[in-house]
């Protein structure tokens, strides 16, 4: 029986657990900061071991064969590495050695790259540089979003299991990379040209790739929003999609409840699920003209997006852990309980009351 430890923090790591002890496999812990993981993990009877700072000793009396890093973006230490008998295996969301580091997937889409793929592939010194293990690879649709160009990751990575657990449980066939065909390597800072704020000088086509490219469904995006320059301020994009028409780039040809159609550099582009950020931005009115970004402006917004990957992850989980407030004039009590009731008729003015009185 092979044994393994698996460290990961998405749904693919759970259906990874869930695979190897199905197929006749044990795991020695697991490491997660993913819920459902760690509800199946405990309802499986495997310890769990907290993942990050301190895990090499945390592991250390372990005795295991394998390290199984799956949807898991902790650089590895040395001292971790070490620790399993046979070695230790790597997800990675695209094909290797074409394609190294993070956020691959929407990469490839935002660079027009014809086909994608998944890669299992054992842990060396550098990123994402070991022997390939196993490999699968697929063309890219022409309507592929990152929702859905990760989501056939997802599929692969599932399919790819059986063999992968073979060559683990028997006589792994490594395949080393050839530094030579590294095409990228992205980090975690990298953003799109100009914050993904769409220009409209250049192609409808591409301007359609990249909000495509950027939509990520229902998901957090850890790229960068699309947007649009309403001339008083921006707005998400939500949908883009080619449309006919012609004339200066930047002038809106026509507008409804749902969106506007803004001509471009070549053709024109319809766009949908328009969020103002802000009071001054307003939804364009047919015959107003969209301004393009000038290079200043597109150094600015670049700069300030730079400015944001170091605290992203901190700021996401307390604006998804937001509560209201609990006032004691409107039902609540003094501590950490929620409101009672939706609020009615006079319930902001009452509460604004209580807000004052209670800073006076």
């Amino acid at each position: 029986m092979t044994s393994a430890v698996l460290l990961g923090h998405d749904t693919l790591a759970l259906e990874t657990a869930r695979a190897w002890t199905a197929a006749g496999h044990r795991l020695v812990a697991v490491a997660t900061r993913h819920d459902a993981l760690a509800e199946w993990a405990v309802g499986q009877g495997v310890p769990l071991v907290a993942p990050g700072p301190g895990l090499a000793d945390r592991l250390s009396p372990l005795h295991f064969d394998w390290l199984l890093s799956v949807a898991n973006l902790d650089l590895l230490p040395e001292a971790v590495l070490r620790l399993p008998a046979r070695g230790a295996v790597n997800f990675h969301d695209a094909p290797l050695p074409e394609r190294a580091g993070l956020n691959a997937p929407v990469w490839a889409l935002l660079e027009g790259a014809a086909e994608h793929g998944i890669t299992w592939h054992l842990i060396e010194a550098g990123v994402d540089t070991g022997p390939v293990l196993v490999r699968r690879r697929f063309a890219i649709a022409p309507d592929e979003t990152a929702l859905s160009l990760n989501t056939r990751c997802l599929e692969a990575a599932l399919d790819s299991l059986p063999e992968l657990f073979a060559q683990l449980a028997g006589t792994p066939r490594p395949v080393p990379q050839d530094p030579a065909r590294r095409l990228r390597l992205h980090r975690a800072k990298d953003r799109p040209e100009g914050a993904a704020v769409l220009d409209p000088g250049l192609p409808a086509p591409d301007l359609a790739a990249l909000v495509r490219a950027l939509d990520h469904g229902p998901y957090p995006n850890p790229v960068a929003a699309p947007k649009i320059d309403l001339g008083d301020g921006l707005a998400l994009v939500g949908r883009a999609e080619t449309a006919p028409g012609g004339g200066e780039p930047g002038l809106v040809l026509g507008a409804d409840a749902r969106g506007f159609v803004m001509v471009c550099g070549t053709g024109a582009l319809r766009l949908e699920g328009l969020v103002p950020l802000g009071p001054g931005a307003a939804l364009p009115a047919p015959g107003t003209r969209l301004p393009r970004p000038d290079a200043a402006t597109r150094a600015a917004r670049e700069a300030a997006l730079a400015a944001t990957p170091p605290g992203e992850a901190h700021w996401r989980a307390r604006l998804l852990d937001l509560r209201p407030a609990a006032l004691p004039p409107l039902g609540g009590s003094r501590g950490a309980e929620p409101l009672r009731r939706p609020l009615g008729p006079g319930d902001a003015a009452l509460a604004l009351a209580a807000l004052a009185r209670a800073l006076a």
